[in-house]
């Protein structure tokens, strides 16, 4: 059970890595803009929502 747990802090963490987050962000941004923003007529908004680390709540 400690290894079970011990492995889903590490996946968490690196989730929760700010260079990770980053990355996802920015593709998401990129295919809003390339392709749902056109398809919308540029008439768009959007928001990424993220998990939030625990020391940063």
């Amino acid at each position: 059970m400690k290894t079970i747990a011990a492995k889903r802090q590490i996946a968490r963490y690196i989730d929760l890595f700010d260079d990770n987050i980053n990355q996802r962000v920015n593709i998401i941004v990129e295919h809003f803009r390339s392709t749902v923003m056109q398809e919308l007529g540029g008439q768009a908004k959007a928001m990424v929502i993220i998990g939030i680390p625990p020391r940063r709540r």
